[in-house]
């Protein structure tokens, strides 16, 4: 039978909860999103693992890149989520695999130098890649360089291929130099595999960086994402200078336009680059006519302006805007300036389903 409640208590729960209504559950937060981020993962290991089965059904070997792998070998207790799939695939395949996710229902944007994304009905997104980013070997010879490197991954239940666990620091490293924003999730990624991953794995990936062309790309991610990873850098015998096109590619340049003309000039032939020199500094009536049709440069510029006037303003400001990145690069430091308070031990022995093991560069993420 229940009490009455006294003069001037507070008044118990079941008192003020009304009969036959439980009481109100506050969950806690973080277990919320742990849930959700659990949830999420299933739904897109799900999707993964049907795009891959459609895929090796019709004879086409995918490798699946980052995404759940990463989560498994480097965040085994802690949420990490990911937005698509990326799947590796023989380059000689590639148009097969692309038109077989076309038929699914999937249409193709504006590919990238390394892949072409596919995206369907309910946000789900597929990065389809003939090769992996940055590297300069040709896509068929990273294709073939990697086959040594592939190992089996369960994938809730579905057996996949996946990089092993060299190639796969190394594809980190190539990943958080392809986007340099800071607090970017390929950056964090990097610095716990460089806690995780002991020296060993890392002098592998350098072996497998040197394969594939990958190996300015490796250098200039440890040298510029954390003291630990530029004293990694350092025990591996890399190269304390970071090449000044690679500064550009960090620098940041939201546009891509320094880096985006470096490059330019650097693959160009010499006669080439003398013409596009010439046009920028004495453009012909005609040249300043047609540039300045351009919709960026009509809308920065006053139309009544004469044309050679317009195009100067458009100059002035186009050199206003990339200075600063210009100066990021100049600026990031080409010797080694970080170091970390503590010396790493190297280790000598690595599970590659079981990152968390005694003996690592460092136990702790960052």
């Amino acid at each position: 039978m229940q009490q009455p409640c006294g003069v001037g208590a507070a008044p118990s729960a079941a008192a003020v909860t009304p009969v036959g209504r439980p009481p109100r559950a506050y969950p806690d937060p973080d277990e919320a999103r742990r849930i959700a981020a659990v949830a999420r993962a299933l739904l897109l290991n799900h999707r993964a693992a049907t795009v891959i089965g459609i895929l090796t059904d019709a004879g086409i070997r995918t490798v699946l890149l980052k995404g759940p792998v990463t989560a498994h070998r480097l965040y085994p207790d802690l949420p990490r989520m990911w937005r698509d799939t990326d799947l590796l695939v023989d380059p000689s395949r590639f148009a097969d695999a692309a038109q077989l996710l076309l038929n699914q229902g999937f249409r193709q944007l504006d590919p990238a130098p390394h892949a072409q994304t596919f995206i369907r009905e309910g946000a789900e997104i597929v990065d389809l890649h003939w090769t992996l980013p940055l590297t300069a070997a040709p896509p068929a010879q990273v294709w073939a360089r990697l086959q040594p490197h592939l190992v089996g991954f369960d994938l809730h239940g579905h057996a996949v291929e996946t990089l092993d666990v060299p190639a796969h620091a190394c594809h980190l490293a190539i990943h958080a130099v392809q986007n340099p924003r800071q607090g970017h999730t390929a950056r964090r990624d990097l610095e716990r595999a460089v806690a995780v991953f002991p020296l060993p794995v890392w002098a592998a990936a350098l072996d497998v960086a040197r394969l594939i062309g990958a190996e300015t790309p490796l250098t200039t991610a440890l040298r510029v994402t954390s003291p630990k990873a530029d004293t990694l850098a350092d025990l591996l015998g890399l190269s304390s200078r970071i090449r000044f096109i690679e500064r550009l590619r960090i620098s940041e340049d939201p546009t891509g336009g320094v880096y985006g003309a470096a490059r330019l000039l650097h693959l160009i032939p010499a006669p080439h680059r003398r013409v596009l020199l010439r046009r920028w500094l004495t453009p012909t009536q005609a040249e300043i006519a047609a540039y300045m049709r351009r919709p960026e440069a009509a809308r920065s510029t006053p139309a009544d302006w004469p044309p050679r006037l317009r195009l100067m303003l458009y100059r002035a400001q186009q050199i206003a805007r990339l200075a600063p990145h210009i100066a990021r690069a100049v600026n990031i430091s080409a010797f080694k300036a970080r170091r970390l308070s503590t010396p790493i031990h190297p280790s000598h022995t690595c599970d590659a389903n079981a990152p968390n093991q005694t003996n690592t560069l460092d136990q702790q993420p960052d």
